[in-house]
């Protein structure tokens, strides 16, 4: 099966969504969350890219993560990926 890869001109949306993304993903990992950076293609300004918005929680142990996916039941980098919309 033959997969198609879209590389969109940079949209100035993505650091917007991106920011809001990782509130979410700092709330769900909680107090133990000190960081969540927007990385990728798609967090370089005027970078055409993929329109994939990666973002990387940084925390205090491991087992903050853990303790989301017990909470939630699944892993939060998979709950959250989204694709930014794209503006242009």
């Amino acid at each position: 099966m033959e997969r198609i890869v879209r590389i969109l001109p940079y949209d100035p949306a993505w650091p917007v969504q991106a920011r809001a993304a990782a509130e979410e993903v700092a709330a769900l990992l909680g107090p133990g969350c000190l960081a969540v950076h927007h990385i990728g293609s798609a967090s370089v300004p005027g970078l055409a890219a993929k329109p994939i918005l990666d973002l990387m929680p940084v925390v205090e142990t491991l087992s903050a993560a853990d303790r989301c996916r017990e909470v939630h039941g699944h892993s939060p980098e998979r709950s959250l990926r989204r694709t930014g919309t794209s503006s242009a």
